[in-house]
């Protein structure tokens, strides 16, 4: 069994009021929600835009002043740092408008929110937004990986479409909102690795960058998480 099974099972077996396991052995389903999440299992990486990420997009995106001052402001929102993830629960998807509406009882209805209203929801319903570094290591796989790179290889190919991670995470291109704020008005964060509508090498830097985004009125999707249970 891999370790994120083992992880799904001991959660299960110590929490059998609250989550139980599907047949693949590590999707969780969370008794009093209905909605399937996966065991992440943590550990470190380095955070931002790194100098593998730099090396990744050159492959894919001539170097040109606009495209070279671009990456240096993202880097600049986003530098490079080493952390630590522990491992955490992760709704498999966000969101969708028919979830809302069936645990609100139809007060809501829809699946893109304000930060604040992300915020609340999750609050409400029990769980909590996921942090940057949990978005990136989601992002990344788990690992050191230039995430760009894998983008900019479906995008060459002509399948850019949803990405999956190895964890079973599902629609990790769509902008989400994290947990934290981009500044003292409380402004949420999003992180977005997809921007609709490529329609440029200049897009698809930005949108290889995985950088980060302030909010303001912005919408966007909500994925719970939580922490593993003790």
């Amino acid at each position: 069994m891999s370790e994120q099974g083992e992880l799904a099972e001991r959660i299960a077996r110590s929490h059998p009021d609250d989550w139980t396991v599907a047949e693949d052995g590590r999707t969780l389903v969370h008794s009093a929600i209905q909605l399937p999440f996966v065991a992440v299992v943590g550990g470190a990486m380095h955070m931002g835009i790194t100098a593998n990420d730099r090396s990744a997009v050159s492959l894919h995106v001539p170097p040109t002043p606009e495209t070279t001052t671009l990456l240096d402001e993202l880097s600049r929102r986003a530098p490079e740092q080493s952390v630590t993830v522990p491992s955490f629960l992760c709704a498999a998807r966000p969101l969708f408008a028919r979830d809302v509406s069936r645990l609100t009882e139809g007060r809501l209805e829809h699946d893109m929110f304000t930060w604040h209203e992300a915020m609340d929801l999750a609050s409400e319903l029990g769980f909590r937004l996921p942090s940057e570094r949990e978005l990136e290591w989601l992002a990344r796989d788990g690992r050191d990986l230039a995430f760009s790179l894998d983008v900019a290889r479906h995008y060459e190919a002509g399948t850019l479409g949803k990405a999956r991670s190895r964890f079973g995470v599902l629609d990790l291109l769509e902008r989400q909102w994290t947990s934290e704020r981009w500044d003292d008005e409380n402004v949420g964060v999003y992180r977005g690795y997809f921007v609709a509508g490529i329609q440029s090498r200049d897009e698809l830097l930005l949108a290889l960058s995985g950088a980060r985004f302030a909010g303001h009125e912005t919408e966007a999707a909500l994925r719970l998480v939580t922490d593993v249970p003790s």
